[in-house]
Parts: structure tokens; sequence; C-alpha cells
């Protein structure tokens, strides 16, 4: 998408060495068996298979009453 290559194009990084990842969504009950760690494992693998030199995850901020933030939705900040 446009607006998401367009600050590294602004300061001339070559987006063509990144590999960018949107949301992950993890269910509740699956959060606490490790399964981030094991998703980010694989994109990473992925990406060096690709070689791309660099990983970009981004999230998306809404304010805690957003009608489209789920109920149970955990910030991945703390990670």
């Amino acid at each position: 998408m446009q607006e998401i290559k367009e600050p590294y194009i602004k300061n001339k990084i070559d987006i063509k060495k990144y590999i960018y990842i949107g949301e992950i969504m993890i269910l509740p009950e699956y959060r606490i068996k490790n399964l981030f760690n094991k998703i980010s494992d694989y994109h990473e693998q992925h990406a060096k298979l690709q070689k791309y030199s660099n990983i970009i995850f981004m999230t998306v901020i809404r304010s805690h009453n957003h009608p489209l933030q789920p109920k149970s939705y955990r910030s991945l900040d703390i990670l």
C-alpha cells in the first residue's frame, strides 16, 4: 500500500529489502501457547529464504472504544 511505502521512499530506504507483516491476530485461547513466537519465527525464516534483510511489523492503533477493535484485544506493545 502506498501509505505504508511512502515514509520509506521519502527517506530513500530500499523497500525491496523489507518484508511487511501487517497484524497478527491470535484467538484468546491460543495466546498462552507461545503461538506468537512461533508465527514470528516462521515469518523470520521465510524472510531469510526470500533474501529480505528486514522485517516490519505494524499494528493499527485504535481508541479503546473503536467499533472495530475486538473486545478481547490485547496490545502487542510488550513484545
